[in-house]
């Protein structure tokens, strides 16, 4: 709807001298006027006196005001929960009868003016693209995404259509959205029979010629009594197998002992007997990737007193299976230490005020890369004489607490600056020594110290590296706060996981002197993921250079599956390769730098997720307790037309948005036309009756 309002800038009394102007003029120019007849002098009075007023109207500066109001109608969205567990455990028809209620309901809503979105667990989609692909199911993510993509529009409702089955993300039972939340349960509620692999557990590393277990958790239901048979598969060949008897509990652990005389990645298959009745076959096997190595390089963290950070330090360190730590608290410990014997030695705020323990000065002098933590018991003048890294000019009764913040420019690894940025800010705060620092030698710092808002160019984390022996510091004490903070707003630890495990990396690796580098960003990929390749072409320096070509294999069994030409480019090292079915590949790379062929190769692995195949029993409680806690109802989907009718029933409004626009008259080209139009028609009529004037 268009509203057009005449308005001015000055007040409405002055248009009545803009009457008597206009009038005085008029009546001057025709009082004497006797050439025409009295109605043809009134008619040109008229006229002159129309026009002279429009041209003195101009002077109050009149304006016309525009207003567009357009409605916008209540939207409802709906998501589909199109994760792989709702084809699982329905007909093979349930597809074509979710798309063609949803379509049916959209043509109902339609008829009440009410707007209809369609979403999977992903994005906004269309009923005809609608597949039930996903290999997993994040339920919070997908209602709190859709409520942000209608911030600031008409969202009247949100439906959820799903079984209630959730395996990723936290809990949408005490999610607010703040908006009407409907749900339409999916699938069966009661337990169907069904055998299934629940978990596999075996490390992801394993000792070359080693003897290790491969364990296997069987869950079950409807089929205590049974006898199967549990097989262990490499290669689709039968390597090891067991007949068990299902018991009345519902789980069942079995373990296999198997080892490997040569080092690389092997696919190991377990497998059940298929038995009559089972909801799906797709859960009976499941594949475990494990890598053979030589040895794990070994860890010694040292300290001589217990603190709440080594055990946040332990188990990050527990979890990268290449390393094996050795935690020693002088004191506690009662081992025999031989510090030259580890690959990376971590001293906890050593050397410590008054203390020395009994390996203090062989672990101090170990020539073995370090990374020192300094804390509030370090003594920092000792500490600065010692290490090759940094000098702290302090007094330790003196703290600061400060946040961190990462730097852009470090080059040494590559971290995830995106998430380490959205959660530094807020973290707890650390204590460290209130000090001078100043930075030794060939250094690159990671982390800085931020006071506030003040950003300083105070190092939190720095390494180096001289003569081949790479060395790092941490200062600061208080990172277990980090730990805990980070779960509590993402449900998981990456933060310092991904800053020291890289750390620790960092420090241990070898200098290595080959001029192509070609690696995966991870060792494991999943089916739905795009593997992602680090290639990097190096010169004498080891400084990255472009323009060389690369050519990288991907096989698989000795059959080639993919073959990128690659030219290195040192604005862009991460190229993603192709998707890749399960499975172990290999990879083949060469180039020739500097008239010298270089070669680099590895492998990594293909996983699939198997999150969804597993539980099977619609959760419609869930569902419902999500739609009391936001203003909404819970529907089974075949009583679908009843939401209908209560959506209808809601009587949402239209949202009117106003948009105003200001026009001054002066530029209106029709309001110009009738100032001339008058004057003309003032001067031919004038013309015609043969008036002098």
């Amino acid at each position: 709807m268009d509203i057009f309002q005449l308005k001015l800038e000055e007040s409405a009394w002055y248009i009545i001298p803009c009457l008597l102007v206009a009038a005085t003029y008029a009546y001057l120019l025709y009082r004497k006027n006797t050439l025409v007849s009295r109605g043809t002098t009134y008619i040109l009075g008229c006229l002159r006196f129309l026009a002279v007023f429009l041209i003195c109207f101009l002077l109050l500066s009149p304006f016309v005001n525009h207003t567009k109001n357009t409605f916008e109608k209540p939207v409802i969205a709906f998501i589909v929960d199109n994760s792989t567990s709702i084809v699982l455990e329905q007909s093979t028809t349930i597809k074509d009868s979710i798309v063609k209620s949803l379509q049916s309901t959209a043509t109902s809503l339609a008829k009440s003016d009410i707007e209809t979105t369609f979403f999977d667990l992903n994005n906004i989609i269309t009923l005809d693209s609608l597949q039930f692909i996903n290999d997993e199911t994040n339920l919070s993510e997908a209602l709190k995404n859709t409520r942000d993509s209608y911030f600031n529009r008409n969202l009247a409702a949100i439906v959820l259509i799903s079984d209630g089955i959730y395996n990723r993300g936290a809990s949408p039972e005490n999610l607010i959205i703040n908006k009407p939340l409907y749900t339409l349960g999916l699938g069966d509620t009661t337990l169907q029979k069904d055998l299934a692999i629940h978990e596999i557990k075996t490390n992801k590393t394993a000792y070359i010629k080693n003897s290790f277990p491969i364990k296997t958790t069987i869950q079950h239901h409807g089929y205590s009594g049974k006898k199967i048979t549990v097989s262990l598969l490499e290669k689709d060949s039968i390597i090891g197998s067991q007949e068990i008897t299902l018991n009345n509990s519902g789980f069942q652990e079995i373990t296999f002992h198997t080892s490997k005389s040569t080092i690389g990645i092997y696919n190991y298959r377990i497998k059940l007997t298929e038995l009559k009745g089972e909801i799906t076959y797709k859960n009976n096997h499941k594949n475990v990737f494990i890598e053979i190595i030589n040895n794990k390089e070994k860890i010694l963290l040292y300290a001589l007193s217990p603190h709440p950070d080594i055990k946040t330090i332990r188990k990050i360190i527990d979890q990268l299976e290449r390393y094996e730590l050795e935690l020693y608290i002088e004191g506690i410990s009662k081992t025999e230490l031989k510090p030259e014997d580890y690959h990376l030695i971590i001293a906890h705020q050593t050397p410590s005020i008054g203390k020395k323990g009994l390996f203090t000065e062989r672990v101090l002098n170990a020539n073995t890369p370090k990374l020192f933590i300094v804390g509030n018991q370090t003594d920092l003048r000792t500490f600065s004489s010692i290490n090759k890294t940094l000098i702290i000019n302090g007094n330790n009764a003196q703290k600061d607490e400060v946040n961190a913040y990462i730097n852009p420019d470090f080059e040494k690894f590559k971290t995830d600056n995106n998430y380490i940025n959205e959660l530094l800010p807020n973290t707890p705060p650390v204590s460290v020594p209130f000090a001078d620092y100043q930075i030794k030698g060939n250094t690159s710092v990671l982390l800085y110290q931020q006071v506030g808002s003040i950003k300083t160019d105070k190092p939190l984390l720095i390494l180096q590296q001289t003569n081949g022996l790479k060395e790092g510091v941490l200062i600061g004490e208080g990172y277990w706060r980090w730990a805990i903070f980070e779960y509590s707003e993402k449900q998981e630890h990456k933060l310092l996981n991904d800053i020291l495990s890289k750390t620790i990396q960092f420090l241990i690796s070898k200098e290595d002197k080959n001029k192509l580098i070609v690696k995966p960003k991870k060792q494991d990929f999943y089916t739905s993921e795009i593997p992602s390749f680090e290639i990097q072409t190096l010169n004498d320096l080891s400084e990255p250079i472009s323009g060389i070509p690369v050519t990288v294999t991907i096989s698989q069994n000795n059959t080639t599956k993919f073959k990128l030409d690659y030219v290195s480019d040192m604005f862009r090292e991460s190229f993603p390769m192709t998707s890749f079915e399960e499975g172990t590949y290999s990879y083949n790379s060469s180039a020739t730098i500097s008239n010298q062929k270089h070669y680099s190769n590895g492998a990594f692995t293909i996983k699939k997720k198997q999150l969804e195949e597993f539980d099977l029993q619609a959760n419609h409680y869930l569902l419902k307790e999500i739609s009391n806690n936001n203003n909404g109802k819970f529907y089974t989907f075949n009583k679908h037309t009843e939401l209908v009718d209560e959506l209808v029933s809601q009587n949402f409004k239209k949202v009117i948005h106003s948009q105003e626009t200001n026009k001054p008259l002066r530029e209106t080209w029709w309001y110009l036309l009738i100032i001339i139009a008058l004057l003309t028609a003032e001067w031919i009529l004038r013309k015609v009756k043969g008036s002098r004037i």
